[in-house]
């Protein structure tokens, strides 16, 4: 009786282990893939183009990164599922070092100056992404925000559910 009930706390520790750290389960915000039509409007309002360094705050299978490079933008994901951060550097591998995916939490600092940022997080993590942006976003920077906007904020433009925010140049 008691090896059973240990082995069954074993198989139960090593599962979770397992979900936790491989799978990312419990890790940052869930994975919840953007539709097709919202990345649309979030890119015409971000108006991506080569000079542009786009960071995906949670790049998930890389879909946003994808279509930002495909517009000539460098581009940078943050992602802490490392099965995704595998998906979305495989989907990448074809536009070089013109893209990459970290498996870090953005909340750390961005590695470089985005002139674009694109968040689709959940309302609770907004006001930290806000003031993040305040803090390390550069001058004439622009936020993209997918179906939760910016807390106490008016958006520059919105299209569908994507809303745009500009950082004041000075």
């Amino acid at each position: 009786m008691w090896i059973d009930l240990l082995q069954l706390l074993v198989i139960l520790g090593a599962l979770g282990l397992f979900a936790r750290y491989f799978v990312g389960v419990g890790i940052g915000a869930p994975y919840l893939p953007v539709r097709t039509r919202d990345l649309a409007d979030a890119l015409v309002l971000a108006e991506i183009g080569p000079e542009d360094v786009v960071v995906d705050l949670g790049s998930g299978d890389g879909k946003v990164l994808v279509a930002a490079a495909a517009r000539g933008a460098r581009v940078i994901g943050y992602e802490l599922n490392p099965i995704l951060v595998w998906i979305s550097r495989y989907r990448l591998r074809r536009f070089g070092d013109r893209a990459r995916v970290v498996r870090q939490d953005f909340r750390t600092g961005f590695l470089d100056a985005p002139s674009v940022i694109f968040s689709f997080q959940l309302t609770g993590m907004m006001p930290g992404i806000a003031l993040q942006w305040e803090r390390e976003g550069r001058p004439g920077s622009r936020l993209v925000t997918v179906a939760f906007p910016l807390p106490n904020r008016v958006p520059d433009a919105e299209r569908g559910a994507a809303f745009l925010y500009r950082k004041p140049l000075s």
